[in-house]
């Protein structure tokens, strides 16, 4: 398996996904291997450094050649990187694996996939997020707003690293720098040169055609850089065996993109924790109605909508729980907007296996986010534990979301309408316990294991190895 980061040093949805899926693997009796990077200091050297735990033998790159943001840094890098090849192929040589599972390409170049396929070793990539199209993965730009995709490479320098030379370079530093106070400075320092100059000092601009006319005279080297990326990606991916996407939502927009939809098999994740959490009928006990977010404090995940609906509903009929976390200015921005919201109230970080106890503190679970969610994996584990969900209705969460039955859906981004969500539970609590009973039983992590495990003994008997043909399946 081909991952980004190691869980429990790397926490996000993929790595712990992944950690449980390999523990998984093993009981089945399989032999797992994980590639993955390590996060170190400038000045150790490259290397791989080996670990078993649980029966899985991990590979860390240590010191990896290549950045986090390496794709809106150096587009065609992030598709081949000979330090890391090299390595990936030594790695191969040595383990002789029957099967590749490719889950996070983030530091891992997409030519590995085709390093796999010239030594006629079955690759299989599932998509969970949309790296592949879009270098900042989310199809999100730095404006906060929804992108619909690189447009051969213009939307990629407009919305992400648009401007001139010293502009290209400030989108660079706090790209690579941790966003907290430097990077403040930094923008401060970008603003006075942005009114030197007379220009806008956000993205926004009275006529956008003429602003990307205006970038994409001054920038084709650049543009031509991000469409070549979005080209060898796709080249790369259509080597693969077997595609599969977590979710409709994700499998649309690759197709969207110029991937054959045949190519493509919808696979929702499974879940580990259904094992230890506790499925429960909620119900209406008395106001306020709790209402929880879990999930980091930046503009993705749509923490502000949560605010700025709260300051418009009544605090006696009210609570809103938030848990997360983020950097030192994303904190420092939601306690000043949230310090004099009483019943606003900022729970911390949360633990990923104490889920039954922070589920235990809410009514309701809020998803308000304003990217394309490829699944929302929290919101799964919501309803495991009988909790109805307000989601906005875009991405992967309208797989398993049914408006009005397990819980409510709003336009995304659009405040009001989750304020009217929100009223329609306070207007008749009772909809909650009703909204609870119905709430899905998520796919178990054992029963995801048995249908990859089937489809790794499919694309094995089609390889090159048996067969010139690779399997598509429907």
């Amino acid at each position: 398996m081909v991952t980004d980061g190691k869980y429990p040093e790397h926490i996000n949805g993929v790595s712990i996904y992944v950690h449980y899926l390999a523990e998984e693997m093993v009981k089945n009796g399989h032999d797992v291997h994980i590639f993955h990077h390590i996060k170190s200091s400038l000045l150790k050297r490259t290397e791989i450094i080996q670990a078993n735990e649980k029966g899985i033998t991990y590979h860390g790159l240590d010191h990896s050649p290549m950045a986090f943001s390496e794709a809106i840094i150096h587009p065609q890098r992030s598709c081949h990187e000979e330090e890391i090849e090299q390595i990936f192929a030594d790695l191969l040589m040595e383990i002789d694996p029957d099967i590749v599972h490719f889950h996070e390409f983030h530091r891992t170049p997409s030519n590995c996939i085709d390093i796999c396929h010239v030594r006629h070793i079955p690759t299989l990539v599932t998509l969970h997020d949309y790296w592949f199209i879009c270098p900042r993965t989310q199809l999100f730009t730095l404006d906060e707003s929804l992108c619909e995709g690189p447009d051969e490479g213009k939307n990629c320098v407009v919305n992400c690293l648009a401007g001139d030379f010293v502009t290209r370079q400030y989108r660079k530093m706090t790209t690579l720098l941790p966003d907290a106070y430097p990077v403040r400075w930094i923008r401060r320092l970008r603003n006075m040169y942005k009114r030197i100059k007379g220009e806008p000092l956000g993205q926004n601009s009275f006529d956008p055609a003429a602003k990307k006319r205006n970038v994409y005279s001054k920038n084709k080297r650049l543009i031509e850089a991000f469409r070549a990326r979005e080209a060898l990606n796709r080249l790369a991916l259509l080597k693969a065996n077997l595609i599969l996407t977590v979710s409709a939502s994700v499998k649309e927009v690759f197709v969207r993109h110029g991937i054959d939809q045949e190519r493509i098999v919808v696979n929702q994740l499974g879940v580990k924790s259904v094992d230890w959490i506790r499925k429960r009928v909620r119900s209406f006990a008395h106001y306020p109605v709790r209402f929880g977010f879990l999930g980091h404090l930046g503009p993705l995940k749509g923490v502000q909508l949560v605010i700025q609906a709260a300051r418009s509903l009544p605090p006696e009929k009210t609570e809103f729980l938030i848990f997360g976390g983020g950097n030192d200015e994303t904190r420092h921005d939601f306690k000043m907007g949230t310090r004099d919201l009483s019943h606003c109230k900022y729970m911390g970080r949360y633990n990923y296996e104490r889920l039954n106890d922070i589920f235990d503190a809410f009514d309701m679970l809020i998803i308000p986010s304003m990217c394309r969610e490829t699944l929302g994996m929290i919101g799964l584990e919501a309803q495991a534990a009988g909790i109805p969900v307000i989601a906005s209705d875009i991405g992967g969460m309208r797989d398993y979301i049914t408006h009005g039955l397990n819980g409510l859906l709003f336009q995304v981004g659009d405040v009001n309408a989750l304020k009217r969500q929100i009223h329609t539970i306070l207007d008749s609590p009772q909809r909650i316990e009703e909204m609870s009973r119905q709430a899905i039983q998520p796919k178990r992590i054992e029963q995801n294991a048995r249908e990859l495990i089937g489809y790794y003994g499919s694309i094995k008997m089609a390889s090159p190895k048996q067969s010139q043909k690779s399997l598509v399946l429907r």
